[in-house]
């Protein structure tokens, strides 16, 4: 590799990082030990989250129910961050969201192959009268394209988990 790029920018001050979450890693014990001390941290950590991604609840229930889902997933985050694998999560817009609710940004649902079998009939999906195959007879395929024949739907939601 050409060197340049292993080279430090001049101006750029050398020394530790720092810890950039506005959350602390938390101890699974720490809950058990002393439950009001990492209910003020979780409480914190809630309130720094929600001023950051500008997060409001129609009312207190709302509030203490995705503080609760936050707990939850700063649990998951804490846990998954304990096992050293080669990447690390953090909390980001989306903790405050369910598995349920957090789906829907996850694309599409599982379909069915050919190769699987039908929900209740005991059988594999093996429809000899393939109607739509019909549709596609002339299409050229060099330049085939899903779109027009309304198979695949428009992009949606990239604004928000794309920039």
């Amino acid at each position: 590799p050409e060197v340049s790029l292993l080279q430090k920018p001049l101006g750029l001050p050398c020394g530790a990082l720092r810890y950039t979450s506005f959350h602390e890693p938390i101890d699974p014990l720490v809950e058990f030990i002393e439950p009001l001390l990492e209910s003020s941290r979780v409480t914190k950590a809630f309130d720094g989250f929600k001023t950051k991604h500008n997060k409001k609840y129609a009312d207190e229930n709302e509030h203490f129910k995705r503080m609760n889902i936050f707990r939850d997933n700063l649990r998951f985050i804490n846990s998954l961050n304990r096992q050293h694998k080669s990447f690390s999560v953090g909390v980001n817009h989306l903790t405050d969201l369910n598995d349920e609710e957090i789906s829907v940004f996850l694309g599409t649902k599982h379909t069915k192959t050919h190769d699987e079998p039908d929900e209740g009939s005991g059988g594999y999906n093996n429809d000899d009268d393939d109607d739509e195959s019909d549709d596609f007879e002339g299409a050229d395929k060099s330049t085939f394209d899903w779109r027009d024949y309304g198979a695949i739907t428009p992009v949606k939601d990239q604004t928000a988990l794309c920039g």
